[in-house]
């Protein structure tokens, strides 16, 4: 069995292996369009980004790693599926929408990776109340980046 906090170290790898999957659809540059997305209309500050990114994704990790340690065996599956496909479709949306230029088919991807994170939301409230609270930023933050794609499509 695997210490706890080597299974904590091998979450933040995870959870920001997916980012870097997603994040090189953006070139890890700020392409015209990356531009676009950090100059929303209601004025986030590009500089405000990373380091908000960085603590959301944090937060997933501590997540997903809490649920981990709380179930045992079996109990963990299900969960955990769940946690990868948040990671999958987060990083998904990142190809969408930059990579391929798809604004309509990310707000597609946007609702699914929302519904996913909801879902999870419940399932980590049955192993631990604490999982379930610190994956409500990512749900904030997928919800913002829901209406700043739904307003790029006017």
């Amino acid at each position: 069995m695997i210490s706890r906090t080597l299974s904590l170290v091998v979450f933040f790898v995870v959870v920001f292996a997916f980012v870097l999957i997603g994040g090189y659809a953006t070139g890890l540059t700020h392409s015209p369009f990356m531009k676009g997305f950090l100059q929303a209309f209601w004025g986030q500050s590009s500089w405000l980004v990373p380091p908000s990114w960085a603590i959301v994704y944090s937060l997933v990790a501590i997540s997903g790693w809490l649920v981990w340690n709380g179930a045992e065996g079996l109990e963990r599956i299900f969960p955990m599926m769940l946690f990868v496909s948040i990671l999958i479709a987060n990083a998904t949306w990142w190809w969408i929408y930059f990579e391929w230029g798809d604004p309509r088919l990310a707000l597609t991807n946007l609702g699914i990776l929302w519904g996913l994170i909801a879902f999870t939301i419940c399932i980590f409230f049955i192993h631990s109340r604490w999982a379930a609270a610190l994956l409500i930023p990512f749900f904030a933050w997928i919800s913002y980046a829901f209406v700043f794609n739904l307003y790029k499509l006017q």
